[in-house]
């Protein structure tokens, strides 16, 4: 026999250790394979297992469904009423806190809360000291972190990640979007990253005034994004609201006021039924209102779209209830020195306003 030859050894276990090991779901070619020692010691390991109350086979782990969902519309509703079922209990991390934040976060004693609090975010007023102040008064743990730009709001079953600041801009105009997830292991996480900004002492008092100090409230303007794309000229008259006009004012007027401009600023509204207008007016939208004045026709001020109501009259007619932010300050102008000003920047709208100028129809 050459030196290279192989042993295979075949196991000595005994007919009826094989036959134990089959019954106790060893594979046959296996149970034949064990030592007599061997398949003593695998005999008494199984014995021991039915004694302890184990199974033979492993059980097929059971998996635990991970539900996430995409808010977009409800975002501030879903936090705010999570907010409200754990005020005591919440951990969120959110890079600017505006106006109406702590209306938003009713958060109380126990929770915790991490801003942006660096000088440039303060002045340009994205965070707002005011409003941290509300929640420092309650008792909320308030931190700041100055290169904090996430948002993350943690609660004791699930958490919500996304786009969304604290403030009314983010409530009101922005197109956002996050995710809730109720999975125990990354809500455990989240918590846990919330919990890793928190390396400085909590604000007081005296930092508080410290950051008042720093604050410049926004400019009233939105940004760039939602600046006026048009300016419309708009020809009205006085006339009686009918039932469906007050209805419409009634509904649109509460949205317009949460919207209106903090100062010398009233909300004003008029209807109308002009389908070029109707079909393409959007919100922030500038709009002069053209009237008859002591024998002239004036321009008044221009002023923003804050809000809208569509509604059908009884005879099948598509109205709108349109509200605009008016200034108290500014007196009408002379249409005729408008369309001069206009031709002079040569604005396409001087060619309309002699149109409206010369007609004698009062339309839109």
């Amino acid at each position: 026999m050459s030196r290279n030859s192989t042993f295979v050894i075949v196991g000595t276990a005994t007919l009826d250790q094989v036959n134990s090991l089959v019954k106790q779901g060893i594979s046959r070619d296996k149970a034949k394979m064990y030592s007599t020692e061997q398949a003593a010691r695998r005999l008494r390991d199984l014995a021991k297992k039915r004694e302890n109350g184990g199974s033979l086979r492993k059980k097929p782990q059971e998996k635990r469904e991970s539900k996430s969902k995409l808010l977009v519309k409800e975002i501030w509703p879903r936090i705010t009423s999570l907010v409200e079922a754990h005020a005591t209990k919440s951990w969120i991390a959110v890079a600017f806190f505006g106006t109406e934040a702590a209306k938003q976060l009713p958060l109380k004693n126990g929770s915790t809360l991490v801003v942006n609090l660096a000088e440039k975010t303060l002045k340009a007023g994205l965070t707002n000291p005011f409003e941290l102040e509300k929640l420092v008064n309650r008792g909320v743990e308030v931190y700041g972190n100055d290169w904090l730009h996430a948002k993350i709001f943690v609660f004791p079953s699930c958490a919500i990640v996304g786009s969304n600041n604290a403030s009314r801009t983010s409530a009101k105009h922005w197109v956002e979007a996050s995710i809730e997830v109720s999975d125990q292991g990354t809500v455990t996480a989240c918590k846990r990253f919330v919990k890793s900004l928190c390396q400085s002492t909590a604000i007081g008092p005296e930092y508080l005034e410290h950051l008042k100090s720093l604050y410049h409230p926004p400019s009233p303007d939105l940004p760039k994004k939602n600046q006026p794309k048009e300016l419309w000229f708009v020809r009205v008259a006085h006339i009686e609201y009918d039932q469906h006009d007050e209805a419409a004012e009634s509904r649109g007027m509460p949205h317009a006021e949460e919207e209106l401009t903090e100062g010398r600023y009233v909300v004003d509204h008029f209807c109308t039924s002009g389908s070029s207008f109707v079909r393409k007016v959007a919100l922030h939208d500038s709009v002069a209102q053209i009237v008859s004045g002591e024998g002239e026709l004036v321009v008044n001020p221009t002023s923003r779209v804050l809000h809208f109501e569509r509604y059908t009259k009884d005879d099948g007619s598509e109205w709108m209830m349109v509200f605009v932010e008016a200034s108290e300050d500014m007196e009408p102008k002379n249409l005729d020195t408008v369309i001069f000003e206009l031709t002079k920047k040569r604005c396409p709208s001087s060619m309309t306003l002699r149109t409206i100028r010369n007609s004698k129809k009062i339309t839109d």
